[in-house]
């Protein structure tokens, strides 16, 4: 019986081990590869919607925090208008009074001013002076003090410049001895009688700058928020750190907010975040921050 030639080329079995062995590894490869691309994606989609969710929630945060500074400065700035409100009264009814008045040095005039002083505690005083700054009026009555130097001062330049209430900064008046009171000034050009001669003159109101120091004091914007008062002129009226302010140590941009009656905005002039909301109470020519 013939008999098979034998396999000049056997199989061996390391051959087959070996090819079992670079599958193996290949596949193993590739499941790392898989993995890898899987947990990247993963990571990836993690990241972004993280980033996604933070954006979302700083926007919302910001948002209710705009939101509730907002809230605080109209109340606030409602109240100031207010109060503003009835400081413009007082003035136009002492300017009325001695509109009216047949002389300006009459004691009927004098009664009357002195009875409207009496009617406010926070009213200083009422006077009246020549463009040139010669004392005309004063209730209460009292000594002037010598070298005033009226021509530096706002409230005495201001009703130069326009026919409106001008408000000055606060400060310590000190046109009278003995008087010397932290005030916030009303200042105009108006009409007045001096026995039978219609005559111009400038009409000064002071109040004292405690209640408005009272009522901006008031308002609590986080840890490092404040608010602060500016003038039509864009003269600072009140500010918590008034004296860093006068020293020249402290500045606030307020060329931008003079452009605004009512608006919000962030600023990054002075090399930091600020978010800034201005608001003017109808009754004054003040800008609440």
């Amino acid at each position: 019986m013939p008999q098979k030639p034998a396999n000049r080329f056997p199989l061996r079995p390391q051959a087959r081990g070996t090819h079992r062995g670079k599958f193996t590894s290949k596949l193993a490869s590739i499941q790392v590869i898989l993995t890898v691309t899987l947990t990247s994606i993963a990571v990836l989609v993690t990241v972004i919607v993280s980033f996604a969710l933070y954006n979302k929630f700083a926007k919302t945060a910001e948002e209710n925090a705009s939101l509730n500074m907002q809230q605080i400065i109209e109340q606030v700035n409602y109240n100031l208008g207010l109060y503003v409100n009835g400081m413009r009264n007082i003035y136009e009814k002492a300017e009325q009074q001695i509109g009216q008045n047949g002389s300006i040095d009459s004691l009927m005039l004098q009664e009357s001013l002195s009875t409207l002083l009496e009617s406010r505690e926070d009213l200083v005083s009422i006077a009246v002076f020549t463009p040139e700054g010669r004392l005309v009026l004063d209730i209460p009555s009292a000594p002037m003090r010598r070298n005033t130097q009226m021509e530096e001062q706002s409230w005495f330049n201001a009703p130069k410049k326009t026919r409106a209430i001008s408000f000055s900064q606060p400060h310590v008046q000190n046109l009278f001895k003995k008087r010397y009171v932290w005030v916030v000034s009303m200042s105009k050009m108006i009409s007045y009688t001096d026995h039978g001669t219609s005559k111009r003159g400038i009409l000064l109101v002071d109040f004292n700058f405690r209640t408005i120091d009272e009522l901006s004091k008031q308002v609590k914007l986080g840890k490092r928020g404040y608010a602060y008062i500016l003038d039509s002129l864009g003269n600072i009226v009140y500010h918590p750190q008034q004296q860093l302010i006068y020293a020249g140590l402290k500045y606030e941009n307020v060329e931008p907010v003079l452009e605004y009656a009512y608006r919000s905005y962030l600023d990054e002039s002075m090399g930091e975040k600020r978010f800034i909301t201005v608001r003017t109470p109808n009754a004054a020519r003040m800008r609440r921050l």
